[in-house]
C-alpha cells in the first residue's frame, strides 16, 4: 500500500486497486463462479440470511485453482497486512452476484460485527465492471470513525466503483450497503473476510 493509499485507507475506510486481476483471470473466474452457482441450485447461500436479490454462496478455495490464487494475491496480501498487521488469515470467501433490476437498497451496516474479538477487513475482487447502474456498495466514508453502529440515517455516501479485475480493501467498521442494480446484468464479486 503506498503512503497515498494508506492515508486514504485511514482517512475514508477504503481503498480500490485497479487491474489485480488481468482479462484471462476473471474469465476463469467468471466461469467458475457460475459453474458453483449452477451445481448448487436452488441449495446456493443456505448459509446465509435469506437476500431474494442476489445470489451468494460460500467458495471454497479448494474448488479451483484460480480460486485459490485470489487469496495469495502478494498485492492483495500487502494490503490487507498494512490495514491489519501481520498474522491475519482468511476466515471466509463468498461468490455474490446482484440479480438484474435488483430494487431497494439494503440498511447500513458494518463487518466488524462477525468478528467483534478482533481485527478484520473485508476484500471485494470485482469480477464485473461496477458502476453507479448495476448494484454496487455504497460506503459513508470516513464511518469507520464515527464509534457507532449503523443507524437509520442519511449519511455522506460514495459508490464503491472499479472496473473488472478490480479489487477494493474496506475497514471492517465502515458503513456499507448495496445499491440498486438498474441493468439486465448480474454484478459478481467474491467477498473475502480477513481477520487477526
Amino acid at each position: 500500500m503506498t503512503s497515498e493509499q494508506r492515508q486514504q485507507f485511514e482517512e475514508i475506510g477504503f481503498v480500490v486497486l485497479p487491474d489485480v486481476l488481468d482479462a484471462d483471470w476473471l474469465r476463469a473466474l467468471r466461469t467458475r463462479v457460475e459453474a458453483l452457482f449452477e451445481q448448487a441450485g436452488e441449495n446456493a447461500g443456505h448459509e446465509f440470511r435469506a437476500e431474494p436479490h442476489a445470489r451468494r454462496m460460500t467458495v471454497l478455495l479448494d474448488n479451483g485453482e484460480e480460486l485459490a490464487r485470489v487469496a495469495q494475491h502478494p498485492e492483495v496480501l500487502r494490503l490487507v497486512e498494512a490495514a491489519l498487521g501481520p498474522g491475519f488469515a482468511l476466515a471466509d470467501l463468498e461468490a455474490r452476484s446482484t440479480n438484474p433490476f435488483a430494487p431497494a437498497p439494503g440498511p447500513w451496516r458494518t463487518g466488524e460485527d462477525l468478528w467483534a474479538d478482533g481485527e478484520s477487513c473485508h476484500v471485494v475482487w470485482m469480477l464485473d465492471d461496477f458502476t453507479e447502474e448495476c448494484g454496487v456498495l455504497r460506503v459513508a466514508p470516513g464511518s469507520h470513525k464515527w464509534g457507532r453502529a449503523p443507524k437509520e440515517e442519511n449519511p455522506p455516501e460514495l459508490p464503491l466503483t472499479g472496473p473488472a479485475g478490480s479489487v477494493a480493501v474496506l475497514a471492517s467498521k465502515l458503513w456499507r450497503s448495496g445499491t440498486v442494480n438498474r441493468t439486465d446484468r448480474h454484478r459478481r464479486a467474491l467477498h473475502g473476510r480477513f481477520v487477526r
